[in-house]
Order: structure tokens, then sequence, then C-alpha cells
């Protein structure tokens, strides 16, 4: 935990390469598992298989629906229901769109038409953009097969544009937060915690998710994130400073820094200086004034003097 505190308080960035990875992974673990989902339920899906085996192979030769030919096929999506396939090759006829979603097929063009609001017309592809071509039931398996990679692959892009901008709105908010506060924190430091507890919200909505619990919302997510980054940064200033080395020892985490032996002797030693407290000592001087006496010179005796 120390080293997670050390990191918000004392990174050399702002933790966006590592959310980048992180959201590059969780958007393609996701897209895997819808694809395969998907994929396990359109063939273990009754009517999407009876569909695809009353699927007559169709035969497109220079732009032209040669087989079927002459014939009218109708093949509902469910039974019952008007919307469907519709394989209409008869000689001048005109198509009959009156359906809400399906496909219409004529010897010279296809027609796609989706529910009421998705589209606003109906889409049109001509026989003669194709050339040749055999669509039988291999194709239309690996059609289905396509299909359902784009419808994930889509997912998968929507999502990590939702994920890149709920971080950004944790990280907007949470530094907004601490501006009103009046708190001047290091920089980069609302990013960092941000990272990680958007990093660590969507691992635990994705673990739910993995074993069958409801996903969270996204506004739920969020305000999970902001909570969790605001505490962080609290964590971080109550716990780490410049000058507590004792938690930046060992193995670096992420982008800080371990530090070297010089520097752990200088830390040590101005730890050592912090608990030592020495207390000056005043030594009082007295000055004395000396007077100087300069004794007479003694003259030679007659006695001493020789003769």
């Amino acid at each position: 935990m120390n080293k997670i505190l050390n990191y918000i308080a004392n990174g050399q960035g702002r933790g966006l390469k590592y959310l980048s990875v992180f959201i590059f992974l969780a958007c393609f673990l996701i897209g895997g598992i819808l694809y395969t989902a998907a994929l396990k339920r359109v063939e273990s899906d009754a009517n999407v298989q009876r569909i695809l085996a009353q699927m007559p192979t169709l035969e497109i030769v220079d732009g032209k629906l040669v087989s079927p030919k002459d014939a009218y096929i109708s093949i509902p999506f469910e039974e019952g229901f008007a919307d469907g396939v519709v394989i209409d090759t008869r000689p001048d006829t005109t198509p009959d769109l009156n359906f809400n979603n399906g496909i219409y097929i004529t010897a010279d063009k296809l027609y796609l038409k989706t529910y009421a609001g998705i589209a606003d017309e109906v889409q049109v592809f001509n026989w003669s953009d194709v050339g040749t071509r055999t669509v039988n039931r291999a194709v239309l398996d690996k059609m289905v097969s396509g299909i359902v990679m784009m419808s994930a692959a889509s997912i998968a892009v929507v999502l990590f544009v939702i994920l890149w901008f709920g971080f950004l709105l944790v990280a907007v908010t949470t530094g907004v937060f601490f501006w009103i506060l009046g708190s001047k924190n290091k920089k980069g430091m609302a990013m960092r915690a941000s990272a990680l507890s958007w990093i660590g919200v969507v691992t635990v909505n994705l673990i739910l998710l993995s074993l069958g619990v409801v996903a969270q919302s996204i506004p739920t997510l969020f305000v999970a994130g902001v909570i969790l980054a605001i505490i962080l940064i609290f964590v971080a200033l109550k716990r780490i400073s410049d000058n507590e080395p004792s938690l930046t020892t060992g193995r670096p985490f992420f982008d800080t820094k371990a530090p070297s032996t010089e520097d752990e002797k200088t830390a040590s030693d101005v730890s050592v200086q912090k608990a030592v407290k020495i207390t000056p000592v005043k030594v009082a001087s007295r000055k004395r004034n000396v007077k100087v006496t300069e004794k007479p010179r003694r003259e030679p005796t007659k006695k001493n003097v020789k003769k």
C-alpha cells in the first residue's frame, strides 16, 4: 500500500500510459467474450439455424441472380411473423417491402430493411457490384460470424471511448474538489489517483460480470471512482512526504524510483539529525582588564664594575 501511495505523491507522470494499456486490454477482453458468447448463441438459436438451413444456394453470374430462378421463397425470422427473408426472382414483379425488418432478394437487387427508427430508408445493394459468386451454407456461416465479429468490435470501440470519457470525468472532478479545498497538491496527483481508482473500480466490475453479477452502470462507476481517488489522495498526503524516505525504499512502483545506496545513507543521516535534537550551549566569557607595568631598568653599581 505504501508503494501505491508513494506513486500517487511522487510519481513521475500522470499514469496515462498504464491506463491506456488497461483500457485496451479490458476492451479487447470484453470484445472477445461478447464475440464468443454471441457466436455460441447463434449456433444454439433454433430460429437462426432454421433460417440458414432453409436458405437456398444463390448463384450470381455477371451481376444477375440466376438461381433459384422464377421462384418465390419466404423464410420468416419467427413462425407467424411477416419479418424475415424473401427471395422473389419471378419476372415482372414489384418488390413488396411491406415489412419492418428483413431482406428482400430479387434477380437484380437485394433490399435490406431494419426496424423503424434505426434506418431512415431501405438500403439497396445491386448484384452487379458482386459480379459472379456462389452463396451457399458455408458462405452464410462465414457471413454470420463476420456480422457477429463486427458487432462485438463495435461494442468494444464504444466501450473504449466510454472508459476514457469516464476516467477524464473522474480526474477533472477530483482535481476540482481539491482546488475548491485550496489544497496545493503535487503535479499530477489527481490524475494518478484517478487512474488507479478507475482501474480498480472497472476491474472489480469486470470480475463481478464474469461471476454473473449484473454489471454496474457508468454513473455508479464514476461516483465510486471519484470517492476512491479522493480517499487515496488524502491518505497519500497524510502518510507520505519528502521527509519520510522509509516509504520509498525497495522496488519501484510504476514510474517511481527506488533510492540508491547514497540516497538511503543521506536519508538516514537526515533522520538521525531529526531524531537527535542538539541544544547549543552559550559559554560566557569574562574580559579582564590587565594593567601592564614596565619595570625600571637597574643600573650596574660601582661594586660590580671591574677595574
